[in-house]
């Protein structure tokens, strides 16, 4: 329940930083105390083997990805990159796969107490073949999967992806973006 708060808290604006020191901070979400925002900012230092001959000869990710847009904590924000043409996903493993984009929003309203969840399957599925969630992840019928915060920060659900290659869930609004009520 406390990390709940602190979320919320954060996603809420209570928890901002004073930006008049650094201009660089507009926008940004603080933390909950314990999480380290390079965790969530595509740190991936960690998985290179420098016992491997050729480990000073790989790029760094942070060099790579250093003109690619950002989210404001700092990810990489791939949906951006792509729609500038910055990164051209693979439709699949052969030469010859095809992907279905499907446009088709989806809202989620069991929310308690935030915005309702606005699942957009074009975003997913400009990335990804329908068969990486369905019907594993998620059947294919509305309102027949109900995915909760706890399941998605314990990595299920929509968590499989999001806080480990997608975008933090400390981005609350990202999918929490629709009011009730408001057009």
């Amino acid at each position: 329940m406390l990390l709940i708060a602190l979320i919320t808290a954060g996603c809420q604006g209570g928890g901002m930083r004073d930006q008049s020191a650094d201009s660089s901070l507009a926008a940004r979400v603080e933390l909950p105390p314990g999480v380290s925002e390079t965790q969530h900012a595509g740190d991936f230092g960690s998985h290179y083997d420098a016992r491997q001959p050729g480990d000073l000869e790989l790029q760094r990710p942070s060099q790579a990805l250093s003109d690619f847009p950002r989210t404001r904590l700092g990810e990489v924000d791939w949906v951006i990159a792509m729609e500038k043409g910055l990164i051209n996903p693979r439709k699949g493993l052969q030469e010859d796969a095809e992907m279905e984009v499907l446009d088709l929003d989806v809202i989620m309203p069991r929310v308690r107490g935030m915005p309702e969840v606005l699942f957009s399957h074009k975003v997913h599925t400009e990335w990804l073949g329908c068969e990486s969630c369905h019907d594993q992840l998620f059947a294919k019928k509305a309102g027949a999967h109900r995915a909760t915060m706890n399941d998605i920060f314990a990595g299920k659900s929509c968590g499989t992806c999001h806080d480990r290659v997608a975008f933090s869930t400390y981005t609350c609004d990202r999918c929490h973006s629709v009011v009730p009520g408001k057009d």
